[in-house]
């Protein structure tokens, strides 16, 4: 999602994950069950769609270590002298 501030990522990915968590899913014909989804937003000002992907990646894996069904985000910062993440 180009020109999208990490906030604005970040309550994309909140409502998405609030509305599959609504979902009734049903099992059989008595029962339904509860989903739940973890999302990793990445961010970036610079730098290219391989390290998005992965700051995407590892903020879904801090969203599953955390105890799953929330929302991450790591944001890739890229200075003149040498990378920092966030």
């Amino acid at each position: 999602m180009s020109d999208t501030s990490d906030e604005g990522a970040v309550r994309v990915g909140e409502k998405f994950r609030q509305l599959i968590e609504s979902l009734d899913v049903p099992v059989d014909n008595k029962r339904t069950t509860l989903l739940t989804v973890s999302v990793g937003v990445g961010s970036f000002r610079q730098g290219s769609v391989p390290e998005l992907v992965r700051e995407a990646e590892l903020a879904l894996a801090a969203a599953r270590d955390a105890g799953g069904n929330r929302t991450e985000v790591r944001v890739l910062e890229l200075a003149t002298t040498g990378g920092t993440i966030s």
